[in-house]
């Protein structure tokens, strides 16, 4: 606990609460009268999947959730491998919205969507929390934060395994 005396509050529990209200507002537009596979990526998104999730009730949802991942042995991978995904036929057909916590390369994002349309999704888009923008390629269809091209923890991201249960989002000094 002694390097959280390092750091620097990026956005309070109360911002990011506000940002997921509004971000509600533009997804309900969007994907109104459709009916929409929820997906989140575990782990770190369970925060914002939960928030986000609650304030779509107006929307017709089916809540799915994959678990992907790019560290393998405990090393950052460009490869990466599904943990688990759901059957192809909760996806074929579908419009699936991806849930995540943040964008950083896009490359988790990118190896997702690529495998849930070769499983027949009719659409996939992916919402984020927290969006580093840098003049990355690809972007995020959604997001409700931009963030700084730091290393950022809190709200569902970690910091060395630890650290994703702060209601805030922070980057050390």
């Amino acid at each position: 606990m002694q390097e959280l005396k390092r750091r620097k509050l990026l956005f309070s529990n109360h911002q990011i609460k506000q940002s997921i209200q509004k971000l509600t507002i533009t997804i309900q537009k969007k994907y109104a009268n459709k009916k929409v596979v929820f997906c989140p990526l575990m782990t770190g998104a369970l925060p914002f999947a939960g928030e986000l999730f609650l304030g779509l009730p107006k929307l017709d949802l089916y809540l799915t959730y994959t678990h992907f991942t790019r560290y393998l042995n405990n090393k950052p991978s460009n490869l990466g491998l599904f943990k688990y995904k759901p059957n192809r036929d909760e996806i074929l057909n579908q419009h699936v919205l991806l849930v995540d916590d943040i964008f950083d390369e896009g490359i988790t994002i990118e190896a997702v969507k690529r495998e849930f349309l070769k499983m027949g999704a009719k659409t996939v888009e992916s919402v984020v929390l927290f969006y580093k923008d840098y003049g990355q390629a690809t972007k995020p269809d959604f997001f409700a934060l931009k963030v700084p091209n730091e290393y950022v923890f809190g709200f569902g991201l970690d910091s060395n395994s630890k650290y994703r249960n702060l209601p805030d989002l922070y980057k050390f000094e």
